[in-house]
């Protein structure tokens, strides 16, 4: 890059305890040698290891003076490598001068391939832009909002755990949890964990991948919302998989020994990132819900998701929970020996 880049970085606390628990760094770039502004990056290091886990880009790529190309990258098992590209480009199709159409792209595996490319225009155009954090984005606004990330994991052993608000049995799940790393069937592993929990019986996830692949439950790069009880059923026991739940509905299965499976947004489990930005109203992501604890004065969900290396009894506040789970619509699978 022809200039030198202007570069600051910052330490945030993220959940207000006092203790700085993420980073954020970010670049103002001159790729021309004109001395204007042309590219800006903002990364955010969630985990403190020297290591940036989320990149937002912002780029005047045809070099008129106005920003027109946003691009987001996310290394989201924290192996150091991205696991996620989009990118939202503003482009002239008449040659008037103004730019008139949208194309998103998506590529959700970093393999440099596309699997999703959407053209907005016209009306569409003017309701995909009506959000402020696209507004900012091109005005280049760029401002980190400090939003809220995972709580902290359940632990059975606290002396602040009162029982008697305490929905499920979370102390006992979460033993069962594993770690998903760099794969893609994390529903898989959410039916794992409720099987076990309920039979006492372990499995052995490489089967499991086996023979959803065989019947068509899993593809390799993941496994649709209508066959999230598959495994399960295969395993022998009773699921109902519905749609449009609240949280009474969970807390009615736990408190009848049920286990609970949901599709969920992962950026917004993860990082509380409502991500209409970039991925609309997309569930990507299945995890267990393993309990819910009203003791504190904000209602915390317990989790068992495969698809973070803390995610052994996670917790985050029910109203972030609650967003990430309508993208599906409050998918759950209900299972019950």
């Amino acid at each position: 890059m022809s200039g030198f880049p202007d570069y600051y970085s910052e330490g945030v606390d993220m959940d207000g305890d006092g203790f700085i628990d993420a980073q954020v760094i970010s670049m103002n770039y001159d790729t021309n040698g004109d001395y204007i502004v042309d590219m800006t990056a903002t990364g955010i290091d969630y985990d403190l290891d020297g290591v940036v886990d989320n990149f937002l880009y912002s780029a005047d790529v045809d070099m008129d003076g106005i920003f027109d190309t946003v691009a987001f990258q996310s290394d989201y098992n924290g192996d150091g490598t991205i696991d996620y590209y989009s990118e939202m480009r503003m482009i002239d199709t008449d040659g008037d001068f103004i730019s008139d159409t949208l194309v998103f792209s998506e590529d959700l595996n970093n393999d440099n391939v596309f699997e999703t490319v959407e053209l907005y225009e016209g009306s569409d155009l003017d309701t995909f832009l009506n959000q402020e954090s696209l507004i900012d984005i091109f005005n280049n606004e760029m401002e980190f909002d400090g939003g809220e990330t995972v709580e902290g994991n359940f632990d059975p052993d606290s002396q602040s755990i009162d029982y008697d608000t305490l929905v499920g049995t979370p102390g006992d799940d979460m033993q069962h949890w594993e770690y998903q790393g760099y794969s893609g069937p994390c529903a898989l592993y959410a039916q794992m964990f409720a099987y076990e929990e309920l039979t006492g019986n372990e499995c052995d996830i490489n089967e499991l991948i086996e023979v959803a692949t065989e019947n068509g439950w899993y593809t390799g790069g993941g496994t649709s919302m209508e066959d999230m009880d598959k495994i399960l059923e295969h395993l022998g026991l009773e699921t109902d998989l519905t749609y449009g739940n609240d949280i009474d509905d969970i807390i009615n299965v736990l408190e009848k020994g049920g286990k609970v499976v949901v599709a969920v947004d992962g950026d917004e489990v993860w990082y509380d990132d409502n991500d209409t930005m970039f991925t609309p109203n997309n569930p990507n992501h299945a995890i267990e819900v393993i309990g819910i604890d009203y003791s504190s004065g904000e209602p915390m969900v317990i989790l068992n998701d495969s698809g973070s290396p803390d995610g052994q009894g996670s917790m985050i506040p029910q109203d972030q929970f609650v967003d990430a789970w309508q993208d599906s619509n409050c998918l759950m699978v209900e299972a019950y020996l």
